[in-house]
């Protein structure tokens, strides 16, 4: 089967606190009714996708929260969790950026009919963004979908990094003893990339090394959200774009840490992409899977120059 048209979702897993901010003000995380909505988007505040308890999650900055209080909203300030997340990953709650390389490494070294290392690029800091490429017949183009597995655009959403690592090392373990597993390698061409932004995930930023947020930084529909003075001005997103360049992307599912939600585009505007009913078939194929809430993006939170429209 090949899929007709490019569908791209985006996961959220379990609700966290935003993290660190692209503004060099300092920032700190609050909840703020979802009323507010219109103030923080005129803002381009930092939102995370998903509702908490029916209020947003946000990072702000101090004049950010002076603007919703003179809206006459009440942001309401939560646990910083941002060094609470760096701190567990520095004890080992979290595979380390070098360890998630080696075991890309050590798994296409030890399955090479079926599994490529690639290196889509390099950091700020000169860490590989590295890529595990898993096919039945890995040295052919063949003609079949071409599936993406992204992780780790907010390098402190750890959570999103580890299940991306771990399920491209389970299909290579499963291959050939799990029907399963062994159809998902033989039908499709399929990409893991862990961690989008190896600097953030390493240093327990959202943003990366230069203070901009990879996932408002994609130039369709880009207008400076991410704290960026243009599009693709980081080396991150310049190699993912050129990637995109280079691959005929089937189905893109990105990987978040906030809100139980499998969002599909527009996030930029509120109307829905073209072949809206394809996307929510298959989204609704992982929605109901995870028990999750399928929705439009725009319709959670408006976003500009993300990821999820850029694929699409």
């Amino acid at each position: 089967m090949r899929l007709i048209v490019a569908l791209s979702l985006s996961i959220g897993l379990t609700l966290s606190a935003a993290s660190a901010s692209a503004q060099t003000a300092p920032t700190s995380h609050y909840t703020v009714p979802q009323a507010a909505r219109e103030v923080l988007v005129s803002m381009q505040a930092t939102v995370d996708h998903g509702s908490n308890n029916g209020d947003f999650t946000a990072t702000l900055t101090p004049a950010q929260v002076a603007t919703l209080r003179a809206a006459g909203f009440t942001p309401r300030p939560l646990l910083d969790a941002q060094q609470s997340a760096a701190t567990s990953a520095a004890a080992g709650g979290w595979t380390p950026y070098a360890d998630m390389r080696n075991n890309f490494l050590s798994y296409a070294a030890a399955h090479p009919t079926i599994a490529e290392y690639h290196v889509l690029g390099l950091s700020i800091q000169g860490r590989e963004i590295f890529a595990l490429h898993i096919s039945d017949n890995i040295s052919i183009e063949e003609d079949e979908p071409e599936v993406m597995f992204w992780a780790n655009i907010h390098g402190d959403e750890y959570a999103s990094g580890e299940i991306a690592h771990d399920w491209a090392l389970e299909l290579l373990d499963d291959y050939g003893t799990n029907p399963t597993a062994t159809g998902f390698v033989d039908d499709n061409e399929i990409w893991v990339v862990p961690l989008l932004n190896p600097d953030g995930h390493e240093n327990g930023t959202r943003a990366n090394a230069a203070g901009v947020d990879l996932n408002r930084e994609f130039g369709f529909n880009w207008d400076g959200w991410g704290g960026s003075s243009s599009p693709y001005s980081q080396p991150e997103t310049r190699a993912l774009y050129d990637f995109l360049m280079e691959t005929n992307v089937s189905l893109s599912v990105t990987g978040h840490c906030s809100g139980n939600v499998f969002l599909y585009p527009w996030g930029f505007h509120p109307s829905p992409a073209p072949a809206i009913g394809v996307i929510e078939s298959v989204g609704s194929l992982y929605a109901n899977a995870a028990n999750y809430q399928l929705k439009n993006s725009w319709v959670d939170y408006e976003t500009h120059g993300e990821l999820l429209d850029t694929v699409y």
